[in-house]
């Protein structure tokens, strides 16, 4: 049962009463909560500015397994087994090429459409902050982005050549099947 004066702090620590809830169960780490709660608010009014908007990113990537759970939309840390996952070097154009049509874009990831999610990307990467890469899953001789397709294409955008990604340990051949660039790191 939830204990109410608890969930009514951590809602007033900026929390949404949905994750305010987990972490009251015990699901989710409130300090790292209320940190990535927070980088997000900031991230909105930062990317209000374009000139933060225009600057030069370096992507910075979580090889944490423990963190993931990110990597998928919804989902906690219960729900995912990090160990179960692997990750691989990619060169951006090899799998840009690779894509399964829905994986794709065909706006700029600032458009209002993309706009709060890369935000929050490239805000955390402009204070040096770590993302989880994306997770990639082979389909048919092609590569879909399972999560992160918001990471992948700021990535691109911004000029990566090359970018890490989560991928199934099983699917491993597959996947490298469809990008014989693939490195492990």
């Amino acid at each position: 049962m939830t204990n109410v004066e608890n969930l009514n702090r951590l809602i007033g620590r900026g929390l949404p009463t949905t994750v305010a809830m987990d972490v009251d169960a015990g699901r989710l780490d409130e300090e790292f909560e209320v940190a990535l709660w927070t980088t997000r608010r900031e991230a909105e009014r930062w990317a209000k500015d374009a000139a933060n908007r225009s600057a030069a990113f370096t992507p910075v990537w979580d090889f944490d397994p423990a963190r993931f759970y990110l990597a998928f939309d919804g989902e906690r840390p219960d729900t995912v087994d990090g160990a179960a996952l692997t990750v691989i070097e990619v060169t951006v154009g090899e799998l840009h090429g690779a894509l399964q049509h829905g994986s794709g874009r065909d706006k700029d990831p600032w458009s209002i459409r993309y706009w709060e999610k890369t935000a929050v990307i490239a805000y955390r990467w402009a204070r040096g902050l770590a993302v989880t890469p994306p997770l990639i899953r082979p389909l048919n001789g092609e590569v879909v982005i399972a999560g992160g397709m918001h990471r992948f294409h700021l990535a691109r955008h911004y000029g990566a050549q090359t970018m890490p990604v989560l991928l199934r340990r099983e699917e491993l051949a597959e996947v490298v099947r469809v990008l014989p660039s693939a490195r492990a790191l």
